[in-house]
């Protein structure tokens, strides 16, 4: 399991269930949702590249850096003040086709030294051999 737990409130991005070929993104704290993702292992590779080059911010940035799904259910942007706090946004929606649509996007507050640990993290979750 992959978590990222906000640093300002009760928050908490949680991807779980990775089966090489789609993973499950909960929300919980103030508002709870969860999502099946569509992850095939290169896509999914990616994702656990995004949150590498993300551990590797060791001052804050300008601009976002983003990744999303392959049919748009689970979006991910950071952003980082010249503080080092790291703001994640989080878009969750159903895939396309879904007849009663829906659209969550929330936001998690995070701290640059936080980074290196959650990258470390999410190698292990979408590659467990590379521990």
């Amino acid at each position: 399991m992959l978590r990222i737990k906000s640093t300002r409130s009760g928050r908490e991005l949680a991807f779980t269930k990775y089966d090489g070929e789609n993973f499950s993104i909960e929300l919980k704290g103030g508002i709870s949702a969860t999502i099946r993702v569509y992850g095939y292992a290169p896509h999914s590779h990616d994702l656990s590249h995004w949150f590498s080059e993300l551990g590797k911010q060791i001052h804050p940035w300008d601009g976002e850096l983003v990744w999303e799904s392959l049919e748009g259910e689970f979006k991910i942007k950071a952003i980082c003040d010249f503080q080092g706090h790291v703001y994640f946004q989080v878009s969750l929606r159903p895939p396309p086709g879904t007849f009663e649509e829906s659209f969550i996007s929330v936001g998690l507050q995070s701290e640059l030294g936080q980074l290196g640990n959650i990258a470390s993290e999410a190698r292990r979750f979408f590659d467990p051999s590379n521990t």
